[in-house]
């Protein structure tokens, strides 16, 4: 199962760094350096913060960009090829006079950056696709509040720990076990620590089995419950894409 952690800790982040800049944000770097990543270096993928004045990432590859930039789900990318989830990139490159950008400020540039050195094209397509909607329990909501910190989450196996995550945050991080989109529905406020540990989802037989299912957990030790419904989910299909970037 892939994991993208460090999508899910970017989107987690990108709250606390606003820019209190009035200006219009810019819609290139003034400078970027994207380069190939050898099959014998490839490694584990981090991300600057966004606050840097600069997008910086080291061993990315061209789905996870496209998820960071266009603000997609890898579910939702469609007629991708095979080497988009594999192929990884080492990319660095300057906002215009090393401003320091937001998330929602940067997202513009990083995808100029994909289409011009990718050639990226792709478009928009509604597809009606299986979801949950997360919703609180009968007996209510059993959840820790933060006392603060930075929000961000990891996903190991059969494990989830967040930190400081809201429940939009905490929906859009169930994505990745449930392979499936997450709605929020509890309409709770404020900032929560989540820890959880369940059976295996892919019916893999190991020690895991003895847990509870991820169902049961989520309704039991969190007071919430995940609902299956059908909504239409705008699918971004790629039409195409070049595996060697354009060079600097």
């Amino acid at each position: 199962m892939r994991l993208y952690v460090f999508v899910m800790t970017c989107f987690l982040s990108f709250g606390s760094l606003c820019s209190k800049a009035q200006v219009a944000a810019p819609r290139s770097f003034e400078v970027a350096s994207v380069r190939k990543v050898p099959k014998d270096r490839s490694g584990q993928t981090t991300t600057a913060p966004f606050d840097s004045g600069r997008f910086a990432v080291t061993n990315a590859t061209l789905e996870y960009l496209i998820q960071l930039a266009y603000g997609v789900n890898d579910l939702q990318i469609t007629h991708k090829p095979g080497w988009l989830g594999a192929q990884q990139y080492d990319i660095v490159a300057r906002c215009p006079q090393g401003r320091r950008l937001n998330y929602e400020e940067m997202k513009p540039l990083i995808q100029h950056l994909l289409e011009e050195r990718f050639t990226l094209t792709f478009h928009r397509k509604p597809e009606s696709v299986r979801e949950f909607v997360l919703r609180l329990a009968a007996n209510g909501a059993h959840l820790v509040s933060s006392k603060g910190g930075g929000a961000g989450a990891s996903i190991m196996g059969n494990r989830i720990e967040a930190h400081a995550v809201t429940m939009p945050q905490f929906a859009a991080i169930l994505w990745t076990p449930l392979g499936r989109p997450v709605e929020d529905e509890t309409h709770l406020e404020g900032q929560y620590d989540i820890s959880i540990k369940f059976a295996s989802l892919h019916g893999i037989i190991s020690d895991q089995d003895q847990l509870p299912s991820f169902f049961q957990v989520v309704q039991d030790e969190l007071g919430l419950k995940l609902v299956p419904q059908k909504v239409p989910l705008q699918m971004f299909v790629i039409d195409h894409v070049e595996s060697d970037p354009i060079v600097d």
